[in-house]
């Protein structure tokens, strides 16, 4: 296999890529990158926030609309065939608890509620019409919580459930047969927001709905 080189419209990392239009497209979400630094090291780089969005179709991307709120490490999940969730994230000075969703015929988002909690480092897994937004770090601790969106009313159900294990940094994979399947992440971050200090979780869970 040979990859092709891409130029995206802007630079960023600890963004979201997700499969759209029927797998034919990628939408990258926020993120951000640091730019400038000099002298030998002695001038740092400056954070800069990545607020926009685009959609990348073979080797070309082209801009989609501006986040209302920039964030990093934030979690997204096709909710329907034209639109993305995203949740959580953080930018420099604080945890996010709002939500926005993407709509592929406008490329235009649009803020959708906010989380009971703030939560970074999290993930969102589709349980039928249900977005299961999971885990995460609010800054302080890791978080056990899961809340739930629904994808038909595009709101808040108002249920939560709970992860055995709280957990931050880790995957989260629907399978094949509905259930969601839970790996990993780590535990006892107390530094870094990116989950850098925190010991790595063996544990793997399995949501099912009763």
């Amino acid at each position: 296999g040979i990859f092709s080189r891409l130029k995206t419209a802007e630079p960023r990392m600890n963004h979201t890529a997700t499969a759209i239009e029927g797998g034919t497209g990628i939408l990258l979400t926020g993120g951000n990158y640091y730019k400038g630094g000099w002298l030998f090291g002695l001038v740092k780089p400056k954070l800069n926030m990545t607020k926009g969005s685009e959609v990348v179709r073979g080797n070309k991307s082209e801009r989609a609309g501006d986040l209302n709120t920039a964030r990093m490490s934030h979690a997204a999940q096709l909710v329907s065939s034209r639109s993305v969730l995203i949740a959580g994230g953080h930018d420099p000075s604080a945890i996010h608890t709002s939500m926005e969703l993407y709509d592929a015929a406008t490329g235009q988002w649009s803020p959708v509620g906010s989380l009971t909690e703030a939560r970074t480092n999290c993930e969102i897994a589709m349980d039928h019409d249900e977005a299961l937004i999971m885990g995460g770090t609010d800054g302080t601790q890791e978080l056990a919580s899961v809340e739930v969106w629904n994808a038909t009313g595009n709101q808040q159900t108002g249920t939560s459930y709970t992860l055995a294990s709280a957990r931050t940094s880790f995957t989260a994979t629907q399978l094949r047969d509905g259930r969601v399947l839970v790996i990993g992440g780590t535990v006892g971050n107390t530094k870094s927001l990116e989950g850098l200090d925190g010991q790595p979780i063996a544990s793997a869970e399995i949501f099912v709905r009763q």
